[in-house]
């Protein structure tokens, strides 16, 4: 991710998969060599990285290795656990903008809550409440952060009804999610 939270940029594509495909302890270290070179970053600076997962049963192991990863490195880092990869986006941007004169907004999850509702708010504000809108969480880490941000939404404006919202059975993820057909 960007220091603004935005997705990993394009160049840093080529690095990523240079660390995917290292056979062994070997061939990641020279990778990360390479990128340390090529990328002239200062090894001498602290890495800070903040880190969230998913509902996935797989969410928990990968979160270790990560954090086993960092460790290794002594890089300061912060897990925040379940949340969407927008929220993650949103405090990525808050953290990195907390100290400057145009802060993105609060780094918490009431934070994202409160500045996403707001703006939805502010969208609607003069128009006719909307007809029901259905969203099909697909069993994943959506469904109780869409449950959670419709308290700060209440409504007003939309009407949503949540299916398929089991996190707690891991082989559901995705599992009978509505499909629309495709008319030709």
């Amino acid at each position: 991710m960007d220091p603004y939270g935005e997705m990993l940029e394009a160049s840093w594509e080529a690095y990523a998969t240079l660390f995917a495909n290292a056979k062994d302890e070997d061939a990641l270290l020279e990778a990360i060599r390479k990128v340390v070179n090529a990328t002239k970053l200062d090894l001498n600076s602290k890495a800070v990285v903040i880190q969230a997962r998913d509902t996935r049963p797989s969410g928990l192991a990968l979160a270790q290795a990560l954090t086993d990863g960092l460790n290794a490195f002594e890089a300061e880092s912060t897990d925040y656990e379940i949340k969407t990869t927008p929220q993650l986006h949103y405090l990525v941007r808050c953290l990195n903008t907390q100290d400057t004169s145009s802060p993105y907004g609060v780094p918490t999850e009431q934070g994202y809550y409160e500045k996403m509702a707001s703006a939805f708010k502010q969208l609607m504000q003069g128009k006719k409440k909307q007809s029901r809108l259905t969203v099909d969480c697909a069993n994943g880490v959506g469904a109780p952060k869409l449950a959670e941000l419709l308290k700060y939404l209440g409504d007003d404006h939309l009407e949503i009804r949540i299916v398929n919202s089991d996190i707690n059975t891991p082989n559901k993820l995705n599992y009978q999610v509505c499909h629309r057909k495709r008319v030709s």
